[in-house]
């Protein structure tokens, strides 16, 4: 698979994507510094940028 077929995968199947609560989960205070927490804020940043 090309990278720009990839792309485009990614962009039609990231609709169903449950966004709003990574982004929710990105800003919880219950979990300062956990690695849950690191990801959520890592992949609402990719998902903003794709």
């Amino acid at each position: 698979m090309k990278s720009s077929e990839l792309i485009l995968y990614i962009k039609e199947n990231i609709k169903n994507y449950p966004i709003e609560y990574l982004k929710k989960k990105a800003q919880d205070d219950r979990y300062p510094d956990s690695i849950r927490k690191r990801l959520a804020i890592y992949n609402s940043s990719i998902y903003d940028e794709i």
